[in-house]
């Protein structure tokens, strides 16, 4: 008895909590399952890992809000609903306060360190000191708006004070919608679709609790039962399904965030991928190989003239000048994580999987790289990496899969230096080498030369990147030139840049050549200096590489164009396929096809767009009145290509 009693306290105490928070969880996931992925399994699996982790931490939540409302509320009396008016109110106030001195710290500790966790830390003590004065001033500020609400309107009951209290919410909400609707893809509303959920079950549920309080033991109990029953079956599916595990994890908003908190996702690439086959081999030796991708640079850049008129990019001219260089090269979308792994996996951007972490695209297990195929071929692969989240790291994106070794550096310099010491390490046996450099500076213009210091104008600023990159590859350039062995040398950039074109400054904007158009520079051995017009696209550069190296290159979507360097331009002028999708930084989709000289452009819930880029570089004039036919030939043609997006790649 004196055990049973704690316990049957203790539960009627947790039940409620419990009661709505597994109400909620499961609304929430079985919604978001439904809305997001449709398969049965996939839905069990999201509800059952949202389970796993939202009935615990959501009934401490609401457990803990009770006690503490309990032990703070004053007595209501008289002016309750006053009080509630007030309370309501300084709630509101206090979360913003809260989220604006986290948000405000962070930006803070952020300007002030290039140490994510020690501007993370101040960010959280920002909030924390917040939500600690909100805590202490809460009392009288709630006792004092209550006199005040008490006598603006003298006749306040608890019922008009909800009903004024919603008006003004839904108003809120209304308003803030409308001015912030643009900018709304900075937030992850695939969120919403859970919140919505979990909002309605944890309502109806407390409603059931507040009106029968005898059910709260039994729909607590039903809870518990279905998270059970559910977590158990996600554990079954993706123990002998791990295909459906990832298919939940990529698919779901907030169900896949839980499964990313319990699973290495990384790690279950061992048991969803077969041993990669190595690239069948047409010849004996195969060429070293070094791939340089420039963060953000424009193909109008290379060989541009400075103001003194010499050459904006010596270094990179002398590397054409015994190159074949690729006039109409065109990236696969205008944003490093939309662009950088449709290349390295050969795959239409439409196509690829995945969930977004921070700002990159962490890749589903199943995609296999180009650089994989090369060192299952015998390569020796480095890689030379601005940054951790893009490509690896903590983060644990993919994009370093098939690299004996990964450095990350933000210095290009010092990528670069790194990269010659591997090209001429003697200790490799004879292998062939394979090397990738990303660099990241010309990304970074606008912060590396801000406009009070260097001028509004953002050209300049830009070209002060662009040099400082092709200063960097300088050595490393001239030491492969010198070493006298076969190399493939490979020039080009994920993405370009607007610096104003379409009213956008730097990249991530829809389509527009600007940010779609890159440099292109490859060579090599049997490759001549010459200049080719013919479109491609970046898709498919990783065939061409392994079609360059020896080796018959998979079925992909991006076929190799290696014969470009060897044969007579062909009579079609050739086509690149680019897209743009809707994410928290992105607010809208785009797709655009590039075919000859002219450029289609579909923003959606905007009017097709239809560009000479021969007559008009800069896509100032719209022909798409103009060209009827052309633009209906266009159209189709790009149809196909979101189509083929549409097609499953595993």
């Amino acid at each position: 008895m004196l055990v049973r009693r704690p316990v049957l306290q203790l539960w009627s105490w947790l039940a409620p909590a419990i009661a709505i928070a597994a109400a909620a969880t499961v609304a929430g996931a079985v919604i978001e399952g439904l809305a997001h992925a449709g398969r049965a399994a996939v839905v069990v699996v999201g509800t059952g890992e949202a389970c796993r982790l939202g009935i615990p931490a959501g009934a401490a939540a609401i457990a803990l809000g009770g006690a503490i409302w309990r032990g703070w509320r004053p007595a209501l009396g008289d002016r309750s609903g006053a009080l509630i008016v007030a309370g309501l109110g300084f709630a509101m106030l206090a979360t913003a306060a809260v989220f604006g001195a986290g948000y405000g710290a962070t930006r803070t500790g952020m300007a002030a360190t290039k140490l994510t966790w020690l501007a993370a830390s101040i960010g959280g003590a920002g909030a924390a000191a917040a939500a600690l004065l909100a805590l202490a001033g809460a009392r009288p500020a709630v006792r004092g708006g209550a006199w005040l609400v008490a006598r603006i309107w003298p006749g306040i009951t608890p019922r008009r004070a909800l009903i004024a209290v919603a008006v003004a919410l839904a108003a809120v909400v209304l308003a803030g919608w409308i001015a912030a609707r643009p900018l709304l893809a900075r937030f992850d509303l695939g969120l919403a679709v859970f919140g919505g959920g979990a909002l309605g079950g944890g309502v109806v549920a407390a409603a059931i609790v507040v009106r029968w309080p005898a059910a709260r033991t039994w729909i607590a109990a039903g809870g518990l039962a279905v998270a059970v029953v559910a977590a158990g079956a996600a554990r079954v599916i993706g123990s002998r399904e791990p295909t459906v595990l990832i298919d939940a994890w990529s698919q779901l908003p907030v169900s896949g965030r839980a499964i990313e908190a319990r699973h290495e996702i990384a790690a279950l690439r061992e048991v969803v991928v077969a041993a990669i086959p190595a690239p069948v081999a047409r010849t004996e030796r195969h060429p070293d190989i070094l791939l340089v991708t420039v963060d953000a640079l424009r193909a109008d850049r290379l060989g541009a003239r400075q103001p003194d008129g010499g050459s904006l990019t010596p270094a990179l001219d002398a590397l054409a000048g015994e190159a074949a260089v690729f006039e109409r090269a065109f990236a696969p979308s205008t944003v490093t994580r939309g662009s950088l792994p449709p290349i390295m996996t050969q795959l239409s951007p439409g196509r690829l999987r995945g969930r977004l972490v921070d700002y990159a695209l962490k890749l589903d297990p199943r995609h296999v790289l180009f650089a994989e195929r090369l060192q299952r071929a015998g390569y020796a692969t480095r890689g030379y990496l601005c940054c951790t989240q893009h490509f690896g790291g903590s983060f644990q994106i993919g994009l370093d899969r098939g690299f004996d070794r990964v450095i990350y550096n933000p210095s290009g310099e010092h990528l670069a230096h790194a990269a010659q010491e591997f090209f001429g390490d003697a200790t490799l046996d004879g292998r062939p080498r394979f090397a990738w450099i990303h660099t990241y500076e010309p990304h970074l213009w606008s912060t590396l030369y801000p406009a009070p210091l260097y001028g509004r104008a953002p050209g300049p600023r830009y070209d002060r990147t662009v040099a400082t990159v092709d200063r960097e590859l300088a050595p490393l350039l001239a030491a492969i030139r010198a070493r006298g062995r076969p190399t493939i040398v490979v020039v080009t950039a994920d993405h370009g840049e607007g610096l104003g074109d379409h009213g956008v400054a730097q990249h991530a904007g829809a389509p527009y050549a600007s940010q779609i158009h890159v440099p292109l520079v490859i060579s090599g051995p049997a490759i001549a200096p010459r200049r080719i017009t013919t479109t491609v696209g970046l898709v498919g550069l990783g065939d061409t590489l392994l079609d360059l190296a020896g080796f018959t290159p998979p079925p992909s979507d991006g076929p190799s164009f290696a014969y470009l360097l060897s044969e007579a331009p062909p009579a079609n002028p050739g086509e690149a396929y680019s897209a743009v999708f809707r994410d928290r930084v992105i607010p809208f989709t785009a797709h655009s096809l590039v075919a000859g000289d002219h450029h289609l452009v579909e923003v959606d819930g905007r009017p097709p767009e239809l560009y000479d880029l021969r007559a008009d570089p800069r896509e100032l004039v719209d022909l798409a009145a103009r060209e009827p036919a052309l633009l209906t030939e266009l159209r189709r043609r790009l149809a196909d290509h979101r189509a083929r997006d549409r097609v499953a790649a595993f």
